[in-house]
């Protein structure tokens, strides 16, 4: 019975818990869409002042129905102006972003040849390493033999010597 009971307490848990986890998914979409439209206002807020601003500018500069011929010509001067000035600034961009590719290629060849070079230059060391230890073992050998020869003449030396010795004792 007290299992029955534990069970059941524990399904009402589980229960709660995802209730629970709902409302907190459910609080946190809130809260994003709350942001989201707080933003969307004050970007209508922004745009409401820009045009007001305009409206107003519109106001204090109004041009007379004389004057209205010249001042579209210096708009249109001014919009060639400008024209001209983005255009000059676009070619200069497209020339900056030539050379700049340009100069990201040779670094980047450069780069590769640099590395290749080093990594040449690894294999040799390595290479030289091993030659390196193996005519060290070589050597070692060598001097051991050497040792041993060293050794043979010694005792040949001493052995004549006793044979020189004998003779000229026998000879007397």
């Amino acid at each position: 019975m007290c299992i029955i009971e534990l069970e059941e307490s524990k399904r009402a848990n589980e229960t709660f818990i995802a209730k629970n986890r709902s409302v907190k998914e459910n609080c946190d979409q809130f809260e994003k869409e709350l942001l989201q439209s707080r933003q969307d206002v004050s970007k209508l807020e922004i745009l409401l002042r820009r045009s007001c601003a305009i409206a107003k500018n519109r106001e204090e500069a109004e041009v007379p129905l004389n004057e209205l011929p010249a001042y579209i010509e210096r708009l249109q001067q001014s919009n060639e102006a400008l024209v001209a000035k983005t255009q000059q600034i676009t070619i200069e961009l497209e020339q900056s972003k030539v050379k700049n590719e340009k100069q990201s290629r040779d670094y980047s060849s450069v780069r590769r040849q640099l590395n290749d070079e080093v990594n040449a230059a690894k294999d040799e060391a390595l290479s030289f390493t091993k030659k390196n230890s193996l005519l060290s073992v070589e050597n070692q050998e060598l001097k051991m033999k050497l040792k041993g020869h060293n050794d043979k003449f010694e005792t040949l030396r001493s052995e004549l010597d006793r044979a020189a010795l004998k003779r000229e004792i026998l000879k007397k």
